[in-house]
């Protein structure tokens, strides 16, 4: 909170009544009991704080306590009109102070949620993305004469690559590589990766084989 709120307490009603009290050497409790009042009930008037007083008892305690420490009435009304004019003023100020705090509070909470949802649709996309695949040999529409044909590829270090529905182990760093026979003529090499929960990566290269 501002500082502004810390340090001034403009009170000259409560600070007249104390002063009052204090150059007659009198304690609250003196005071409450010369005048058969809780000294809750004066200490709540000297602090200005009247939402503690009966409603209905306000300004004859005003006037009993005034009197009692030879202060007038009058100048006390104006007094607490002053006093009240201020506590209007700050208790303005606290809301507007209060409602841009409001303000950057839920903007900085939205902020944090829009973050956290970005960043778990993120986490949840990396785990079901399928992952990438890439055949560095063979090359699609190879001709070749050799009956073994060697596949070369990288794919992510977790992935489960499999080539003609033969499992092919993958390294730690996602490399892998095999031989598969050829058959005469046309042959469709399928190549499939995928991680536990992903979807399937796939990719097709068609080799001719010639004896």
């Amino acid at each position: 909170m501002s500082s502004f709120f810390k340090k001034i307490n403009h009170n000259p009603f409560g600070d007249k009544l104390r002063e009052a009290r204090l150059n007659k050497g009198l304690t609250i409790r003196q005071a409450g009991r010369d005048l058969s009042v809780s000294a809750k009930y004066l200490e709540a008037l000297e602090n200005y704080e009247l939402n503690l007083i009966p409603a209905d008892s306000i300004n004859r305690l005003i006037e009993n306590y005034g009197g009692y420490l030879g202060l007038k009435f009058k100048e006390l009304s104006e007094l607490r009109k002053d006093t009240e004019s201020f506590k209007t003023i700050i208790n303005i100020k606290k809301q507007q102070e209060f409602s841009i705090y409001d303000l950057s509070a839920r903007f900085f909470l939205w902020f944090v949620a829009i973050i956290f949802l970005l960043f778990l649709a993120y986490s949840i996309g990396a785990v079901f993305a399928p992952p990438k695949l890439a055949i560095s040999s063979p090359t699609d529409g190879l001709i070749t004469y050799q009956r073994q044909l060697p596949i070369r590829g990288m794919t992510a270090p977790e992935a489960e690559v499999i080539i003609n529905n033969r499992a092919v182990f993958v390294d730690s760093h996602g490399n892998f590589s095999t031989e598969i026979d050829l058959q005469k003529g046309l042959n469709l090499i399928k190549i499939n990766a995928k991680k536990r929960y992903s979807r399937t990566q796939e990719a097709t290269i068609r080799v001719l084989f010639n004896e």
